[in-house]
């Protein structure tokens, strides 16, 4: 990653950059000359420079740094009350910390063309996103260059990780969790700028041997590689994005294949609903998925009929759906079930194996390859959240063959999926037999058979 990498990035019109990936690839030096190329250029430029405390402000950015390379650059540079670089044509650099929850506070009534916000992802959330409502500007030559930026040089493995990744890697929101976020993202403002170890020319050769003596291989993932999904406890480190998200062409006639739904029923918690295919081949494929919430059975019929449609599935396939105990469950009132509401709205459904430590077992044992290479399990990219759980589900510390109960609605839609099926025992070869195959083997394993002997 070259220098001039913040300086390309924002050139491309985008509010918000990412400057990710591992550690050692010049990031600070890279979001520095990038300031001071903005600070001369553009008249005016008000640009924050932050760090998560004052002394790695010193560190990363003042000492034998900004205080050599400013008068050299034509400005004027003092450190007290706060580190600041001018230029006589009105442009500066301020730098601050976020070194305790009201940090923020102090730049909130302030205006800035550029926030640098580096080792973001040690910020807490809630301040880092209430950061980004700083950017704004009403300088003609920024507003000619697309407007107010959000620079983020940072590596994963900090409290704001999650939500860094969802803006800026999946780009995409949890509404759940973000709500009024969600309403307001724009993914096509959001982009990410990967730095590695080997784009630095001038980094020690050793420094690669120096990450390798830490101990936990997801924090060695996070330094050496820039892994945003990599992180303690992961349950399912088996899975792989670039592995198990596949988008498969089922070809023309979809229906002539095995297909069901599983279902993690939730009114106040989230619904989950899995549509599920079993391969030619054996394999299985989840195609598609359903996330709701305050919807009863009947409300939610036409978004299911709406996704049959789009998967190219008639209703005279009358989909089987496994769905959780919830769908049975009186809970003191009297009238129908759920499950009976959802078979009288046209989408019948049937208890799920509910057993959580085989039914994790099963997910995990399927998320490995089978005997031609390729997982038993992949999925859609288009099933979003049922990928961010198996990216981010935390083992529980009391139980280590369970996962961690927070938001696992679409891991148990998953499960439920999984253990409606046998498990994997061989794989079937999916080419289509010559013409006359057939009729050969049926010889050859006849041979020598007596009259009125059959194969068994």
């Amino acid at each position: 990653m070259e220098a001039v990498a913040p300086r390309t990035a924002a050139d491309d019109q985008r509010t918000y950059v990412l400057i990710g990936g591992s550690a050692g690839a010049s990031k600070s030096h890279a979001v520095r000359w990038g300031a001071y190329w903005w600070a001369l250029t553009i008249p005016q430029c008000r640009i924050l420079l932050l760090r998560e405390v004052s002394d790695e402000l010193k560190r990363s950015h003042i000492l034998g740094l900004m205080d050599v390379d400013v008068p050299a650059l034509g400005g004027s540079f003092v450190t007290n009350p706060v580190p600041l670089a001018r230029w006589p044509n009105g442009s500066f650099i301020e730098g601050g910390h976020m070194e305790d929850a009201a940090s923020v506070k102090r730049y909130l009534s302030s205006e800035y063309d550029i926030i640098i916000a580096e080792e973001g992802s040690l910020y807490a959330p809630e301040a880092l996103l209430e950061l980004t409502t700083r950017a704004r500007t009403t300088n003609p030559a920024m507003r000619a260059k697309g407007g107010a930026r959000i620079w983020i040089p940072t590596n994963p493995g900090g409290p704001s990780t999650d939500v860094l990744r969802q803006l800026f890697i999946d780009r995409t929101v949890d509404e759940d969790e973000w709500p009024e976020m969600a309403r307001e993202y724009r993914p096509e403002e959001w982009i990410s700028v990967r730095g590695l170890v080997e784009d630095n020319p001038y980094m020690d050769p050793g420094y690669e041997r120096g990450l390798a003596v830490l101990k936990q291989a997801w924090r060695y993932q996070q330094l050496r590689y820039g892994d945003w999904y990599a992180a303690p406890g992961i349950f399912f480190d088996q899975f792989s994005q670039a592995t198990h998200v596949v988008d498969l062409d089922l070809g023309p006639y979809p229906e002539r294949l095995t297909w069901f739904r599983s279902c993690d029923w939730g009114y106040h918690d989230p619904m989950a609903i899995l549509w599920c295919v079993v391969l030619d081949d054996g394999h299985l494929h989840i195609a598609a998925e359903l996330k709701g919430r305050l919807q009863t059975p009947a409300e939610v019929a036409p978004q299911i009929f709406a996704i049959d449609r789009e998967l190219g599935l008639r209703p005279s396939m009358n989909l089987v759906t496994w769905a959780s105990p919830d769908m049975w469950a009186r809970r003191g009132h009297v009238g129908e079930h759920l499950q009976e509401t959802a078979r009288r709205s046209g989408w019948p459904v049937r208890p799920a194996k509910t057993e959580r430590i085989n039914g994790w077992m099963r997910l995990q044992q399927l998320l490995r390859a089978g005997p031609d290479g390729r997982p038993w399990l992949t999925m859609h990219s288009r099933c979003r959240n049922l990928i961010k759980f198996l990216r981010s589900a935390q083992g529980d510390p009391a139980t280590p063959d369970d996962v961690r109960q927070l938001d696992d609605h679409f891991g148990e839609a998953c499960r439920y999926a999984v253990m409606s099926r046998p498990a994997p025992r061989g794989w079937r070869d999916p080419t289509p037999r010559r013409e006359g195959e057939f009729a050969e083997d049926f010889r050859r394993a006849t041979r020598g058979l007596g009259a009125g002997q059959t194969l068994r």
